[in-house]
């Protein structure tokens, strides 16, 4: 992909140019593409997405190249923009010669396939060192941006793309450069968005000239016209209405905010009347700062704090609204309460008279679109001050709309008058600009707004406008000019910005008349306020609206795109940056491809350390974010690593099992923002454990179903047993699980029962509500929602596990086995020895077939897990306490075990618990259906207890084989193993 400049002679540049569109799309994880290329091979077939370019559909312009058919001495096309025959790729050439020429054209992309699209970045190559004196540019066809996110090829839609190369220096001799230009589209998601189009090509689409738009002002600005055009927009959480474009930039108004005065004065100044001056001076006594008119300070930003004179009216009553003298005192009022949407206090009449006002609903009330507006320069020009406005309106003049129009634009001061006049006592600076937020119309806008009718045409009404001093015909009679003005307000006089000079006085500003004219007030009157802005030049219409009421311009702000940069730091990432709007969130993140061995930890504000971003991170500027890394660990692996066989880690269970072993061995890891502990690594899978999260029931039941105590199937059974009451409440899909409750005569055989929902998968969905708490269906309230599985990505990782329910040979010969191994209870675990071993007797009431294994995700430790946590110690090694273990909760044996003289094995063991702690397996009797393994840390043993016995609960999962350490967690309880599922 290159072109090549180079000087044939000292005149002749040559530019051979080669552009190339891809277009790549995801589909969940597989990558699928094509590249539409001008020069180059297409690398997909156009039926992979259906995007492509139109046969036939480049369109050149050629005009802005000094072209010849021959010679050096001239540029020239030497191959014309051309798709070639498979439809993939176009192809051009060109010579420049002189600066300033451009060779540019079109090209249609359609979208015949099913997905829908969206631009994700455009990727300009070859620039570097070229720049100057070339400029490469696309856009759409109308010239407006492209913007990261635009709906460009929506399913079965077509969008034309404009190419632009400019000649904008001399090169030196021989420069080889290599330029491209990627378009990437993909799937399109939630952070799609409507294209952007250039306000005026829009407004013209939709619209006719002549009838709804008009561009006849002295510089052709375009202008809404008619008595209500489709020029409503959507801005500010409000509808406004567009005026016009002006040099690119939208010009909106909104309806009356009500009536306040322009300014408002002390008696001493201009009689009370107020200063026509609308932007800041400086006095022409002594140079100091007028701040501007009170109405201006009640519009923009800037003024919060602003305080000024308060009429009070105590010397003779309330005087504040005459021409007697009154009392003042400083307050804050108009403090820019319009640009904060606040409330507070306004100016309305003379002599600093003031009212409450609120603009919490009327103001500018979202950030978004003030970050939209334009400080602007705003025209402050009036009429000549020695002309007597009143003869020059009346007689002198006549005031056209193209009059109006140059007297705003004029360097005619508004207040050239001697001020030693009663209302001419200001003594300001006249100023003939000002720079700021938030204005208010022309007169101009308002006379340039209609469209006219069938008795007097628009012509005419521009033509002739007079204002109401005289006694000639006016838009007040005009009622076509009028009536036909959607700028027209019957209801209220309205301010505009234009002053009206006079030789004798500086307080009058040119209004719009609720009878149609444009007429004059008095700067302290309360007249109708109708903020208007100046929109930046970068703001531009969705496709979204049509100017109707019902459905508005939408505005896209594109005035103040950040740039965010993506600095892979050390994976590999294309694209590298990101258009984000001005107020907007950065949405969707791209994911990088890491380093051999690392996993992506998320973007950062530093190359290390710093902040972690969101989708919901607002860049405020241009910025650079870095990805970080963690280093990906296989579990056992790293755990060999980091500890010592035979002291912290140990392997000689009958399958290898890699266990930690010992009284605080470093098995620490960070699981659903809580602490958990590893029990060891089975299969390539961690087992890992919780701590209690209270005592409750294994199981529990009626007292005509093994005298209440429960039943020791821990599983569901293929005869239609659910499972224990502890799995449904460890477990999801037992969430509308009811279940007999106690409710009378609970302790007898006579009791009464209830239906309610219990022990329904309150762990698993960390939620709370009813559970058992002993036999014969006693219930407690019970809250998990510190305690159990909270976060998802943490349950994402447990496996849907295969749990052995196998146990001993019944009888009570285990208690008196006297060399029973922790190999035996292991066997039994995994044996087809049933639970239930005996079949008569009140013990022995239940029906329920025992399964030898479950499938299912929360269970809990083997008996044989935790004899084989032991550490041994000096007196007792490791392999003497895996040798014997026996029972001595019914004194069956008098023998030394874990609890007396076998102490090294129980404290050197980190799998104990405070009190009596369940395990999955249940302990056959040939006379008792409810018995289960329990361990005891305090006495040290494996013994049984009935299942309706409230025994604390320490959760234990098997996580899938694709979840590994990551990070530099050691294990250490500060300092834990971090978990990730790696794919």
């Amino acid at each position: 992909m290159r072109f090549r400049i180079r000087r044939t002679n000292s005149k002749v540049l040559m530019i051979l140019a080669i552009l190339i569109f891809g277009i790549f799309i995801r589909v969940g994880y597989a990558y699928l593409s094509q590249d539409l290329s001008i020069i180059g091979l297409a690398v997909a077939s156009k039926d992979a997405w259906g995007i492509h370019f139109v046969e036939n559909s480049i369109v050149e312009d050629t005009t802005h190249l000094d072209t010849c058919s021959s010679g050096n001495e001239c540029s020239r096309i030497t191959q014309h923009a051309t798709i070639n025959q498979d439809g993939k790729s176009v192809s051009f050439g060109v010579i420049f010669h002189a600066i300033d020429e451009y060779y540019e054209f079109t090209v249609d992309v359609v979208n015949n396939g099913t997905i829908d699209a969206m631009l994700n970045e455009i990727i300009k190559e070859g620039l570097t060192g070229n720049s100057e004196y070339l400029d490469f540019t696309v856009t759409y066809s109308d010239g407006t941006p492209i913007a990261q996110y635009d709906q460009l090829l929506k399913n079965g839609g077509t969008e034309t793309l404009k190419v632009t190369v400019t000649y904008i220096g001399t090169p030196i001799e021989d420069v080889n450069a290599n330029l491209g230009l990627t378009v990437n589209y993909i799937q399109a998601d939630d952070s799609v968005q409507s294209r952007s189009y250039e306000p005026e090509t829009m407004i013209r689409s939709l619209n006719t000239l002549g009838t709804s738009i008009a561009d006849d002002d002295p510089d052709g600005n375009l202008r809404f016209i008619g008595a209500n055009p489709n020029n409503y927009i959507s801005f500010n959480n409000q509808t406004w209405r567009i005026i016009g474009v002006f040099d690119g930039r939208l010009k909106i108004v909104y309806d009356s905010i009500g009536n306040y005065s322009f300014d408002s004065a002390s008696l001493t100044t201009n009689s009370g009347n107020g200063i026509n001056v609308w932007g800041q001076t400086t006095y022409k006594s002594d140079g100091s700062i007028y701040t501007g008119s009170d109405l201006m300070k009640l519009l923009n930003p800037g003024y919060e704090t602003n305080t000024d004179l308060k009429c009070v009216g105590t010397i003779s009553g309330n005087n504040c609204g005459s021409n007697s003298s009154s009392d003042y005192e400083t307050d804050l009022v108009n403090n820019s309460l319009y640009w904060n949407a606040s409330s507070g206090t306004c100016y309305t009449s003379t002599n600093y008279q003031t009212s409450s006002c609120d603009f919490s609903s009327t103001g500018l009330q979202t950030n978004s679109a003030k970050n939209m507006i334009e400080n602007h320069t705003w025209n402050l020009g009036s009429n000549p001050a020695s002309a007597d406005p009143i003869s020059m309106f009346a007689v002198t003049v006549q005031v056209t709309a193209n009059y109006l129009y140059n007297i705003e634009r004029s360097n005619n001061i508004g207040n050239g008058c001697d001020y030693d006049a009663n209302y001419c006592t200001d003594g300001l600076n006249g100023i003939t600009t000002w720079q700021g937020k938030v204005g208010l119309m022309y007169p101009s806008d308002y006379a340039y707004a209609t469209a006219g009718g069938t008795t007097h045409s628009r012509s005419t009404c521009l033509g002739m406008h007079n204002a109401n001093y005289s006694g000639r015909d006016t838009w007040k009679e005009y009622t076509d000019c009028r009536d036909n003005d959607w700028l027209f307000d019957s209801n209220s006089d309205s301010w505009s910005l234009t002053p009206r000079a006079g030789k004798t006085y500086s307080d009058s500003i040119l209004t719009i008349s609720k009878n149609g004219n444009i007429s004059t007030g008095i700067a302290m009157k309360s007249f109708s306020v109708r903020p208007t802005v100046y929109l930046k030049k970068g703001v531009f219409f969705t496709n979204e609206g049509e100017g109707t009421q019902a459905r508005p311009y939408v505005l896209r702000d594109l005035s103040n795109v950040h740039t965010v940069t993506f600095d892979a730091n050390g994976g590999t990432l294309v694209p590298t940056t990101k258009q984000v709007d001005a107020e907007s969130n950065i949405g969707t993140l791209p994911t990088p491809t890491a380093p051999t061995g690392k996993t992506f930890d998320g973007w950062y504000t530093e190359v290390s350390g710093g902040t972690k971003i969101t989708s919901s991170y607002i860049p405020t500027n241009n910025v650079t974010v870095y990805a970080h890394w963690l280093q990906i660990y296989d579990p056992e692996t790293r755990i060999r690593l980091l500890n010592t066989i035979g002291t912290s880690i140990a392997d000689d269970d009958p399958d290898g099992n890699l266990r930690f072993i010992g009284a605080n061995p470093n098995n620490y890891v960070s699981f659903n923002n809580q602490t958990w502990r590893i029990i060891g690594v089975f299969d390539g899978k961690l087992k890992i454990i919780q701590e209690s999260i209270g005592k409750y029931p294994w199981d529990t039941s009626k007292k005509d179903t093994n005298s209440g105590w429960g039943v020791n199937q821990w599983g569901p059974n293929n005869s239609g047993y659910t499972g224990s009451d502890l799995m449904k409440l460890l477990n999801p899909g037992y969430e509308t699980n009811e279940d007999f409750k106690c409710v009378e005569n609970c302790n007898s055989n006579d009791s009464t029962y209830s239906t309610e929902i219990v022990n329904n998968s309150l762990y698993w969905n960390a939620s709370s509500g009813s559970c058992y708490s002993g036999d014969n269906h006693i219930t407690t309230s019970c809250d998990f929602t510190s305690t159990g599985l909270s976060d998802t990505k943490s349950k994402n990782m447990i496996e849907n596990a295969t749990w052995y329910l196998g146990t001993n040979v019944g009888g009570d010969n285990i208690w008196y086995d006297g060399q029973m191994t922790v190999s035996s209870l292991y066997a039994w675990e995994r044996s087809n020895n049933s639970s239930k071993q005996c079949n008569s007797g009140n013990y022995c009431t239940d029906s329920i077939d025992r399964t030898l294994s479950w499938q299912g995700k929360v269970g809990l430790i083997y008996p044989s897990d935790y004899v084989y946590a032991t550490g041994g110690g000096t007196t007792y090694n490791r392999a003497t306490c895996l040798t014997y273990l026996v029972g001595d909760d019914y004194n069956f044996m008098s023998i030394n075990n874990w609890q007396r003289t076998y102490a090294d094995c129980r404290n050197n063991d980190w799998l104990g618990a405070d009190s009596d702690m369940w395990t999955i397996s249940p302990r056959a009797n040939t006379g008792v259906a409810s018995y289960v393994f329990e361990v005891s840390r305090t006495k040290g043993y494996v013994y049984n207890s009935l299942a309706s016995s409230s025994d604390s609960v320490n959760p234990t999962v098997y996580l899938k084989s694709n979840v590994k350490f990551v990070g530099g967690g050691t294990g250490t309880q500060a300092n834990p193993f971090n978990l990730k599922i790696i794919e």
